[in-house]
């Protein structure tokens, strides 16, 4: 018998799509939880707007 696959939850796969934003913002070199925030809403033309009640526990 094979163990079942469960689809992650909805908050776990936005979690995980925020991690990969922050890794991907940080490609050119270290910054702060502000600075990150700003280059996720400018890399999406402002269509993402991240809150610091979801970026700092993510970091």
């Amino acid at each position: 018998m094979s163990p079942r696959r469960t689809r992650p939850s909805q908050g776990d796969m936005l979690q995980g799509t925020l991690d990969l934003l922050i890794l991907q913002s940080l490609i050119l070199g270290p910054a702060h939880g502000h600075a990150i925030a700003h280059a996720i809403e400018r890399g999406s033309d402002h269509v993402l707007q991240v809150e610091h009640g979801s970026l700092y526990p993510a970091l």
